[in-house]
């Protein structure tokens, strides 16, 4: 069931969450994922979300940042004392680059926990979003383990018994590194298909220890599968084109000065953020997609080609208007009138159901029964002060019922200065003619004759009866506290007939 075409039966004391809006037998309700687009489908609004001065301006203020950073580090070590401790210049660049690092993957996971609650449009891209904290730093912990592990691994590995004669030292430091080169090699395909299911697993559950758990992983790579191949694929096609660009690029076209250095260490660090955060962003949208397998809750709950809904509006999603609606799209008109009727009488108060209610009758031609719906609504539409509405409404049933009227003098005379401003001059006329019969008694009839005189001069060109209507309504009425608008618009009127 999409929540746009039609919400669940949240108050229904039976265990029926959904009936079928046509027949009303139980239904089931379809998962998300079938609903929701794939995400390679939607790959240029991944590509283009990050193009917006937010983004822009976070990612190259920190490729800026780490450029400035390591050039003062340098600088300051090689002109200083402890240029020949190679140990703690190391350790000072590892963590300026692990701030460096730890500052993107706060907005890569914000990013991505802002997709995964379907905020997926980019004019959404540039809203402000909560940047967290413990997962980037558990991810960067992740990566400062890993690293240090297979340092030393591979350390201890590389350690030759020096007292073997120098060929034989040589032959066995050569097998040592091919071997190491094949281990980084399937160690380093094993990180590439885990890094998403485990970058996706952090951002959901914030625990390190489940996200690296292998029966997790596999639980959840099972339940995306093909999915997750896709992202796979997409991954590897955008590291690798990219790399090969730039690898390509430099080789082909620049000499190695110090400014085109410069110049390509900032493209790189800048592209390589860039595409970086283009997979953050498809991650989130597979949590997105699956949220339902994944048992994650969105704030988005469903997705339409930009046409979001957040659960923030799913009160505004009316459960008749769409049964209502469903039935007009299956072609069940007369279906559809007779339970709108019944829904109209069960929820008088429900004013989506009354206009939707005359404008099924104006498009069937029902007017009789049209008229006798409108003044109860117009006067519901009064009372909440919808005041060009409720001129609207009058105006229909005027087009098409020449006795339509309202039985109140004080609705008749607020429509009436509505549809006047709003240019219903028809609707002013047939509501206003024979006020004083119909009223005779009321407070209101200098209002009345003028607004009906501005009509017939102004709708019907009927200046010889306007100007008639006026010198009645000022002689009738000399104490009238809008003799003086009565007065100048005589003295219009009378100008127009020269």
């Amino acid at each position: 069931i999409c929540s746009l075409c039609y919400k669940p039966n949240d108050d229904e004391k039976s265990n029926v969450k959904y009936r079928c809006p046509i027949c009303q037998r139980p239904i089931s309700s379809l998962s998300m994922e079938n609903v929701i687009t794939p995400f390679w489908e939607r790959l240029p609004k991944f590509f283009s979300y990050p193009i917006n001065p937010h983004t822009i301006s976070y990612i190259l203020g920190l490729t800026c940042l780490c450029i400035l950073g390591l050039w003062v580090i340098s600088t300051n070590f090689f002109r200083s004392r402890y240029a020949a401790d190679p140990y703690l210049y190391s350790i000072t660049l590892d963590v300026f680059y692990s701030a460096i690092i730890f500052f993107y993957l706060r907005y890569a996971f914000g990013s991505l926990d802002k997709v995964s609650k379907g905020y997926i449009d980019t004019e959404n891209a540039s809203d402000e979003f909560e940047m967290p904290i413990s997962a980037p730093l558990q991810m960067l912990g992740l990566m400062v383990a890993v690293s240090t592990i297979l340092y030393f691994i591979i350390d201890n590995y590389m350690t030759v018994n020096m007292s073997l004669p120098q060929e034989e030292i040589f032959k066995v430091l050569q097998e040592k590194r091919e071997n190491v080169k094949i281990g980084i090699y399937i160690l380093g395909g094993i990180i590439s298909v885990l890094w998403p299911a485990v970058t996706i697993m952090l951002a959901g559950t914030k625990n390190l220890l489940h996200s690296i758990n292998p029966i997790a992983l596999f639980i959840l790579i099972s339940k995306v599968f093909f999915s997750y191949l896709v992202l796979l694929a997409l991954i590897t096609l955008i590291n690798g084109g990219w790399a090969t660009a730039l690898y390509y690029f430099i080789k082909g076209v620049f000499a190695p000065t110090l400014i085109i250095t410069f110049i390509i260490t900032f493209v790189s660090l800048a592209a390589t953020a860039y595409f970086y955060l283009v997979m953050f962003l498809m991650m989130g949208y597979i949590i997105y997609q699956f949220h339902e397998k994944l048992g994650y809750k969105v704030e988005v709950d469903f997705d339409n080609t930009g046409e979001s809904k957040t659960l923030a509006k799913r009160g505004k999603i009316d459960n008749d208007i769409q049964e209502i609606n469903i039935l007009i799209q299956e072609g069940m008109i007369e279906e559809a009138k007779s339970r709108l009727l019944e829904k109209v009488q069960k929820k008088p108060n429900n004013e989506k159901l009354h206009e939707q209610l005359h404008n099924m009758l104006l498009k069937l031609g029902e007017y009789e029964g049209m008229s006798r719906h409108a003044r109860n609504y117009v006067v519901d539409l009064l009372k909440k002060e919808r005041f060009l509405q409720a001129a609207k409404i009058c105006d229909n049933c005027v087009r098409h019922d020449k006795k339509f009227n309202l039985s109140d003098p004080y609705h008749s005379i607020t429509v009436a200065e509505k549809a006047l401003d709003a240019g219903y001059y028809k609707t002013v006329v047939q509501l206003l003619n024979g006020f004083d019969k119909r009223f005779p008694s009321n407070t209101n009839m200098d209002k009345a004759s003028f607004y009906l005189a501005k009509a017939l001069c102004e709708g019907a060109g009927k200046d010889d009866l306007a100007k008639k209507i006026l010198q009645n309504a000022m002689r009738a009425f000399p104490a009238s506290k809008i003799m003086d608008e009565m007065k100048q618009y005589y003295a219009f009127i009378s100008k127009l007939k020269g």
